[in-house]
């Protein structure tokens, strides 16, 4: 899918922008968008970076200019606009090569691992390339292409060199040129099994620096996104009184609704960036995600449908919904904001349907590598139908569901390997299909399997290990951040607007002889603070499943600490200190 700027960049490519800039400079922005893989030309990107910040300058000046009617202030705010936007976009395909060239990295050790197995089994150099380029790695799609050349009749260290020229990832150029030795020299997989295992010390390295890197940085988001906006708070209603400066509703609505989260959107783009990218294990297609909500409701008995379950519960949120909107209408006004989140009950459903089905796919693949110890145990003088059928009987749970399946349908007639690669086909889960796969692999060839069974095995242990790492690694600032979007920090505001609102302020405003009411200031304040709120648990649940690599999930996390913030916000406004 094409990004904002791949789709609407060539829209400009008429301009004449990109002339005002030197010949070195677009080079530099062609390299950068070769290896961003962007589909569009310097000169696009450039002109559509200039005419956003256009766009955009003029924009946030006019409506500065509409609120002060300042306009040396105006031009000032239209010149940072313009200049931030234009270096936002012209710098995209700069930050896209990088963070791109994570991606390749993070599940390339298996990658690698996964050549030196099939080598080691006497599979051609050539389709190892191919079952890497299928096999749904992240680094597959530039694989796919390097195949493609080779097909097309560039030799295979041609092939592989061009590869490492679209992707800026010094660890990728290494290990791409052992797999030229390898290749030229006829070896077999333990010069490149020797490199993925180092890399994979260099992740668990990464995994720990991060670790040792996000305790702090989790501290400095909740403070910015709580003390900041307390400060504000007290300095807009005390402070305004003693210093030559006037600030009103509209000066609060803009510090909550965009200062404040644009503050906390840097933090959280720092600690994103910082983020090392997670090893992608699921197959992310809402129509199979739906096919096995389907199977898991056949297995316990239940018979309405996914899409009749899903009317239902529709129906009855929508009515739900209508009446608290009424209620909280015309009866509880204070009420209003909450009244809306029956509706999303449809989604915390599915959400919850999609849980267990996760659920299911998390055991097997937790028991996938105890199944390979013992099909590597079995190899030696059973046939594959055999093995298949004896994984079936032992206790792997769903996973002997899938292979005594697999054996029933082996019995009436359907072909080894169409039975496991149905195993595949009906579960989302990349570890398993490859698993499949290869013993599907060693079903066609008919050799020892043995020692690419249990390295396979050991590879998956290697890589649970470092997905606990990284759970771990993140585990402090999830939760510090749960904490401080749901508890800390409508508190921390409640409570200061609260205090403050009880401050007898009338002498310090008639010595000072400002004639403002504060009372205008801590209503706005009260109004803006929620709005805030829910901005900011957006922000914070995006965040958080962002790093865990489940994006969807930042609904869950958003309904949660909204809901919970904007309660304990209320109830902190009660509270009396004063």
């Amino acid at each position: 899918m094409k990004s904002f700027v791949e789709k609407y960049a060539p829209k400009f490519g008429n301009l004449p922008f990109y002339r005002w800039f030197s010949e070195k400079t677009l080079s530099k922005l062609e390299e950068d968008i070769i290896m961003a893989d962007f589909d569009v030309t310097p000169e696009e990107l450039i002109n559509f970076a200039f005419a956003m910040g256009l766009i955009l300058g003029l924009y946030f000046a006019l409506m500065y200019y509409i609120v002060t009617s300042n306009i040396p202030m105006t031009f000032a705010v239209f010149l940072i606009s313009f200049a931030f936007m234009f270096m936002l976009i012209k710098m995209s395909a700069y930050f896209e090569r990088k963070k791109r060239a994570e991606i390749m990295e993070a599940d390339l050790p298996l990658a690698l691992r996964a050549i030196g197995v099939q080598l080691d089994i006497k599979m051609p150099f050539e389709k190892a390339l191919e079952h890497i380029a299928e096999s749904k790695y992240n680094i597959s799609y530039e694989f796919k292409r390097a195949v493609k050349e080779i097909k097309g009749g560039a030799s295979i260290p041609k092939a592989l060199t061009d590869l490492t020229n679209r992707i800026d990832s010094p660890i990728l150029k290494r290990a791409v040129n052992q797999l030229i030795i390898t290749y030229e020299r006829g070896g077999r997989g333990d010069d490149i099994k020797r490199i993925a295992n180092e890399l994979i010390d260099i992740q668990f390295a990464k995994v720990k620096e991060f670790e040792s890197q996000m305790a702090m940085m989790g501290l400095i988001f909740i403070a910015v996104s709580s003390l900041i906006p307390a400060f504000f708070t007290i300095f807009a209603v005390v402070g305004g009184l003693m210093m030559p400066i006037d600030i009103t509703p509209v000066h609060i609505w803009l510090a909550y609704l965009l200062l404040f989260p644009m503050l906390d959107g840097i933090v959280i783009y720092v600690i994103k960036s910082r983020t090392p990218y997670s090893t992608n294990i699921r197959i992310t297609d809402l129509n199979k995600e739906i096919a096995l909500i389907e199977d898991m409701l056949d297995r316990k008995g239940i018979r309405y449908t996914f899409k009749q379950i899903m009317i239902a519960v529709t129906g009855v949120s929508i009515a739900a919904g209508l009446v608290s909107v009424l209620l909280a209408y015309y009866m509880f006004p204070q009420l209003l904001i909450y009244s809306f989140f029956p509706f999303v009950f449809p989604v915390l459903v599915f959400f919850y349907l999609t849980y267990l089905v996760d659920q299911r796919t998390a055991k097997m693949e937790q028991m996938l590598p105890d199944a390979l110890f013992q099909a590597a145990s079995l190899q030696k003088g059973m046939s594959t139908e055999r093995i298949i059928k004896e994984i079936s009987k032992h206790d792997y749970g769903p996973l002997s569901e899938e292979f005594a399946l697999a054996s029933r349908q082996i019995t009436a007639g359907t072909s080894v390997e169409d039975a496991l690669s149905d195993i595949a086909e009906r579960n989302n889960s990349l570890l398993l299909e490859r698993a499949v796969n290869l013993l599907i692999y060693g079903y066609q060839v008919g050799g020892n399997m043995y020692h690419a069974l249990r390295e396979t095995a050991e590879d998956m242990f290697s890589l649970f290990a470092l997905i606990r790492e990284r759970k771990a690694a993140l585990a402090l600032q999830k939760y510090t951040m749960l904490l401080g979007g749901a508890v800390l920090v409508p508190m921390i505001l409640g409570i200061v607007l609260q205090v403050t609102g009880g401050l007898d302020i009338s002498s310090i405003s008639t010595y000072f002889g400002k004639n403002v009411d504060p009372s205008v200031i801590l209503e706005t304040s009260q109004k803006a603070i929620q709005f805030y709120l829910v901005i900011y648990a957006a922000i914070t649940g995006y965040l958080i499943a962002s790093q865990e690599g489940e994006t969807r999930k930042a609904l869950i996390y958003f309904l949660f600490m909204s809901i919970t913030a904007l309660i304990l916000f209320n109830i902190s406004m009660n509270l009396k200190f004063m």
